[in-house]
């Protein structure tokens, strides 16, 4: 790939490789505009997994802790059936418990079969496929994430994935304020600040001001909508299409010089036509996903 020139970036009249822009300034930037606020939403995203994650860090303490509390209670019974009880404890109170059913150590996934998961409705049945497909479609341009999402240790790897999805927007407003405020002292001035012990301190003003906002807003968002699969599948419905189907084809029609109405031109017209319905309904279910969700 080709290094592009930092006045053509700033200017936005190439493509990457530096061919001029083959679909044009205003659908150039409107793909850049979903890029940057997927970015967001995507760290909207690891706050609300981060959170959740802390949730189950607090069960799995508040588990320990009772155990301890049951443990110290039994030894100064000094039953001579100990050990007895706190196998059963261990085997028996705990499994049947009901608040142990909430530890992530004894939760039970909920198992489908091929028509999925049980509803209360065949309506409530529809919008679950629809919320489906929208997880499906965020899935598709961005599976590591949800790699992660499912495999990896849930608290500190989400605040470094904050950080990941959030450096892009971070430089790209920062530098975009720089070039149209070069004279602002607010903007481009940096304050040193120097403490005992530690290397000097070199602070923005304007950099600690709008990340401070950037994370507060996320941490907003997420606190008023905390629904992970829901909010997954907005991202998804929004992005997929745009990002992953219709720029993509677009960009190939002017750079292989593909006529109208070819055979090649009909199915990947027809191809990103059924994706856009997939968006539409992916988009429709996961919003009323929310709304109920909100509403419930």
């Amino acid at each position: 790939m080709a290094v592009q020139h930092p006045l053509e970036l700033a200017n936005g009249c190439c493509d990457d490789d530096g061919h001029p822009l083959r679909t044009g300034k205003t659908q150039t930037w409107f793909c850049g505009l979903l890029q940057y606020l997927s970015l967001y939403g995507t760290g909207v995203a690891c706050v609300i997994t981060t959170s959740t994650s802390m949730r189950y860090f607090l069960a799995e303490f508040s588990l320990e802790a009772q155990f301890s509390i049951v443990f110290l209670r039994l030894c100064i019974e000094k039953n001579r059936n100990l050990t007895w009880r706190i196998c059963k404890f261990l085997t028996g109170e705990i499994s049947d418990s009901p608040q142990s059913l909430e530890s992530p150590f004894f939760w039970q996934p909920e198992l489908g079969s091929i028509t999925g998961v049980s509803a209360a409705t065949t309506v409530n049945k529809l919008w679950l496929a629809f919320e489906a497909l929208g997880d499906i479609a965020f899935a598709y341009p961005y599976s590591i994430i949800l790699l992660e999402i499912q495999f990896a240790h849930g608290l500190c790897i989400f605040m470094f994935c904050l950080q990941i999805y959030s450096q892009p927007v971070f430089a790209f407003i920062e530098s975009w304020f720089s070039r149209k405020f070069a004279s602002s002292g607010f903007v481009n001035n940096f304050h040193t600040f120097k403490l005992p012990l530690f290397p000097p301190l070199h602070i923005n003003l304007f950099r600690l001001c709008f990340r401070t906002a950037y994370v507060a807003s996320t941490t907003a968002i997420a606190m008023v909508f905390p629904y992970f699969n829901q909010v997954l599948g907005v991202l998804g419905a929004l992005n997929f299409w745009p990002l992953a189907i219709y720029f993509p084809v677009e960009m190939y029609f002017v750079q292989k010089k593909i006529g109208a109405w070819t055979r090649k031109w009909i199915v990947l017209r027809t191809f990103s036509f059924f994706c856009l319905l997939v968006t539409i309904v992916g988009l429709i279910g996961s919003i009323e996903g929310i709304i109920s969700a909100k509403l419930g």
